[in-house]
């Protein structure tokens, strides 16, 4: 699969599925995400229904996690599946939204959602309503709950350097090639740079005197 960050308008979002979809195509699925663009179960619909001539894995985020009666109301709807999750901090919202049913692809995030406990959790709860799930960013740390969790099958990549990365500076990040491989070393496996860590980070010391 492959992800892409939609236009300003839906008019060109249209357009570029279309020249991706040219480009690529047809083995490979592709999927909008949309940051939680809309606030108005209608105004998706109304892009999705523009949207409709080029398939797509699912459309991302249209709205926010917490609009979990918003987002039933567009998978009920929608010819195209709707997925949800990203950067929920609130594990209360994605309990809603799986018990509601209100995607058909969850997004799970371990450093939002209260960690790898409260994922593995999250994830045996969606498996159980029978909603597949899909992990967001930072493959590094993800990829242990997709090893752990046959039925969390995929695991969202970025290449290196990308803007929403982040780690590669601080962390020796696995080739993507390793990501369904488990690492030897201990706690998530990941070497630290302390030296690029040390040279980024700032310590303050404060005193007062009465």
């Amino acid at each position: 699969m492959i992800k892409l960050y939609p236009e300003a308008s839906i008019e060109d979002c249209a357009k570029l599925t279309k020249q991706v979809r040219r480009a690529i195509g047809d083995e490979t699925e592709i999927i909008l995400d949309f940051a939680w663009r809309w606030r108005n179960p209608l105004d998706v619909l109304d892009a999705i229904d523009q949207l409709s001539q080029t398939p797509l894995a699912w459309i991302e985020d249209p709205l926010p996690l917490s609009n979990y009666s918003g987002l039933a109301a567009v998978k009920e709807k929608s010819p195209m599946p709707i997925a949800a999750g990203d950067e929920a901090s609130t594990p209360a919202d994605i309990w809603k939204v799986i018990e509601s049913k209100a995607v058909d692809v969850l997004r799970l995030d371990p450093t939002c959602a209260g960690g790898l406990t409260a994922v593995r959790d999250l994830a045996f709860a969606a498996e159980a309503s029978g909603v597949p799930m899909s992990t967001h960013i930072y493959p590094e740390i993800n990829r242990h709950v997709a090893i752990a969790l046959p039925s969390l099958g995929l695991v969202e990549t970025f290449e290196s350097m990308n803007p929403f990365w982040g780690l590669e500076a601080y962390i020796e990040t696995p080739k993507v090639s390793e990501f369904a491989l488990l690492p030897e070393a201990p706690g998530l496996g990941l070497e630290i740079r302390w030296d690029h860590l040390t040279a980024h980070s700032s310590r303050y010391l404060t005193s007062s005197t009465n």
